[in-house]
């Protein structure tokens, strides 16, 4: 029996399209499961990368707590010290102020011998004689007590300044110590 080249040439390109699909079927098996391995192992590569970077930060962020924490005592305890001093120098201004009004304390001021009036008895404290030579008067009790206030508020002034100076240098040595927890500060 005689085939026909019509059906000759069918079964050779059905055999030939058999062949190209599963060829086709293979690489793309080999393909597809190269692929879906390079997408488990990009996958599992991000999460360790994720994991890191959440890991890293917790940490910075334990840190910077810890820091935190280190620094608001020691602004603690310098305002309770300053609470303590400041009610302290209150008192003592106070007392001056009431021992100035009741006489018990004289506030003396340096003039010339010739500006104090003869009724004020002053008390010369020179050895030479002249224009140059000083006495000393009694300053009026009320006028002496707002002197001292005004002292006591200068000093005041000063101590506040001090304290946010000794703040900034107590953050700026917590935030310049090194991360393992020492004492000690690193130059900048």
């Amino acid at each position: 029996m005689i085939i026909p080249i019509w059906v000759r040439a069918a079964v050779a390109c059905g055999l030939l399209a058999a062949i190209i699909g599963g060829l086709g079927a293979l690489h793309h098996s080999i393909y597809k499961s190269g692929y879906d391995a390079a997408v488990v192992a990009a996958k599992a590569e991000n999460q360790k990368a994720e994991t890191a970077a959440r890991n890293e930060f917790d940490a910075a962020t334990a840190t910077a707590l810890t820091t935190e924490r280190s620094l608001r005592k020691r602004i603690d305890d310098l305002s309770a010290d300053r609470l303590k001093k400041e009610n302290e120098y209150e008192n003592a201004i106070a007392t001056l102020q009431s021992r100035v009004r009741d006489g018990s304390i004289k506030l003396r001021i340096a003039v010339a011998k010739s500006a104090v009036p003869e009724c004020a008895s002053p008390t010369d404290t020179s050895t030479a004689s002249g224009a140059s030579a000083e006495a000393l008067a009694d300053v009026m009790p009320e006028t002496a007590a707002r002197i001292l206030r005004i002292a006591g508020d200068a000093a005041k002034d000063v101590r506040d300044y001090n304290r946010v100076v000794d703040i900034y240098n107590n953050a700026r040595e917590i935030c310049n110590a090194p991360l393992t927890g020492a004492s000690e500060t690193r130059s900048p």
